[in-house]
């Protein structure tokens, strides 16, 4: 599975790249808030997964949104990545 090796480590490569972008100053401030926002995504992930499971039909509706909801987040991230080049 190529995917798992290619995504796996998205995380740690958003890190790298505000420790690149991110003035020394606010680096703490920066992770924290990413750290944050992270840590409320493995809150509520299950969760929601949870419901869409009892509610709407199914695993197979999980899985179709949490791969809706990850190529957009690619999508906002090598759109972003791009803008900041230019």
């Amino acid at each position: 599975m190529w995917c798992k090796g290619f995504f796996k480590h998205s995380q740690e490569l958003s890190k790298a790249y505000l420790a690149d972008v991110v003035p020394r100053s606010q680096r703490s401030h920066v992770f924290g808030r990413f750290n944050s926002v992270s840590n409320v995504g493995f809150i509520i992930g299950p969760v929601v997964g949870g419901y869409v499971v009892d509610q709407l039909g199914g695993f197979h509706v999980v899985a179709m949104l949490t791969a809706v909801i990850f190529l957009l987040n690619f999508g906002q991230l090598i759109s972003f990545i791009l803008l900041l080049q230019c």
